[in-house]
């Protein structure tokens, strides 16, 4: 297998990955250790999945760790703001029985995963690392590969669809089909729109500071209604 080809089935695989390994923790009949074993390992491939990519002398270019215009942080920051209103906004429209159904299911999830005691440290974990986690994965990881080979529209789509695919199912297990597919066009948009932030910034500071604000306004939702 040519160095090119198995490049191009390690980016088509890790735009996957993280949508399968979703399935298998939250929405298969598998029981046991193996869902918690595969999701977690879907996180820490979420985090060495680029270092594996990326040539020593691409690994500095990739990452994309620069500063940022003071034109650039206005629009990350306004951007963010405005993500932060919506999400607190459309939670209000959330029906009765939907927060319910979420809020049974997200305390099983919590006590399954031992954190009931550290619900603040994880939040934090979540708004802080998950955030430019996901920014560095996704964005400066599979979009910018996709963008060198199919341009900025083709690559921004394929890259957020993928990024779509996971948190619909994350949504779908707790909320239902309704709310899974509505939050996934949402999710879709902001990820349309991060790509559009690093593809403008050249920054990954850029979209991570939008995303801080919309796993912010998450977490404040989750606090006002399932905790």
């Amino acid at each position: 297998m040519g160095f090119a080809l198995s490049r191009r089935l390690f980016l088509l695989f890790s735009l996957l990955l993280p949508g399968l390994c979703f399935w298998i923790y939250f929405l298969s009949d598998l029981g046991g250790v193996l869902p918690k074993v595969v999701y977690a390992s879907g996180k820490v491939f979420l985090l060495v999945a680029p270092l594996l990519y990326w040539r020593k002398s691409e690994l500095v270019e990739g990452l994309r760790l620069r500063s940022l215009s003071s034109g650039q942080l206005l629009l990350s920051l306004a951007s963010g703001v405005v993500f932060f209103a919506f999400i607190v906004l459309a939670s209000k429209f959330i029906p009765s029985e939907i927060v319910e159904m979420g809020r049974e299911k997200i305390w099983a999830k919590v006590a399954d995963l031992g954190i009931q005691d550290h619900l603040k440290l994880f939040f934090l974990f979540l708004c802080v690392f998950h955030s430019f986690l996901e920014e560095y994965y996704w964005r400066t990881f599979l979009f910018s590969e996709l963008e060198k080979r199919l341009g900025f529209p083709w690559a921004s789509l394929v890259a957020s669809l993928a990024f779509t695919l996971h948190h619909f199912l994350l949504c779908y297990f707790y909320f239902g089909l309704l709310w899974g597919v509505l939050s996934a066009v949402g999710v879709m948009v902001a990820g349309l729109f991060w790509c559009y932030l690093l593809y403008r910034s050249n920054s990954i500071v850029s979209p991570w500071i939008s995303h801080f604000f919309a796993d912010a306004a998450i977490v404040y939702v989750a606090y006002q209604y399932f905790l």
